[in-house]
């Protein structure tokens, strides 16, 4: 089975109909990202200036997940994650708990890296809770594996620090 199409169901197990509604123009890390695809559990946005989810090199998804509403079946959620992305034989390069003391709650953060022959994409993932539900963020950045195949790595050390405070500090949608 494809590991998208796995991850997808495992997603949708997971996921019910949320009243969180997100805007379909929004902004992170300082680009506009319009709305591309949504349903009642998740919204697809990409820059403005890349139309295309399929050829976009970058994408913001948000996944809701209704029924997780404690820290423990979310840090499940996230092991859950993690030993799928495992499964699939993609590379995980960071994986850890982040607490925010400020606001009492606790978010798990990974970030991955996956591919197949033609395509290569870094992806971070920030689980948390909004409003007593919980969700998934995820920021990708996508390379042409048969052009570019040390662009993950050149973009990661490069960006991949800004990614991650960006991606933790993102709540406009909410």
């Amino acid at each position: 089975m494809d590991s998208r199409a796995f991850l997808f169901g495992f997603l949708l197990v997971f996921s019910v109909f949320s009243k969180a509604v997100l805007n379909s123009n929004i902004t992170f890390g300082g680009q506009a990202y319009i709305e591309r695809w949504s349903d009642d559990r998740q919204q697809e946005y990409t820059p403005s200036n890349q139309p295309d989810p399929e050829r976009s090199t970058e994408m913001l998804k948000v996944h809701r997940f209704p029924s997780i509403n404690e820290h423990s079946q979310l840090v499940n959620l996230a092991q859950a994650l993690q030993d799928h992305y495992q499964q699939a034989g993609d590379i995980i390069i960071e994986s850890h708990a982040i607490t925010n003391l400020k606001q009492k709650v606790s978010e798990q953060f990974m970030v991955v890296v996956s591919g197949t022959d033609t395509q290569l994409q870094a992806q971070f993932i920030r689980l948390t809770f909004v409003a007593g539900e919980a969700m998934a963020i995820v920021f990708s950045k996508r390379f042409d594996a048969e052009k570019d195949y040390d662009g993950v790595r050149v973009w990661l050390d490069k960006y991949g620090q800004e990614s991650e405070r960006n991606l933790r500090s993102w709540a406009e949608p909410f």
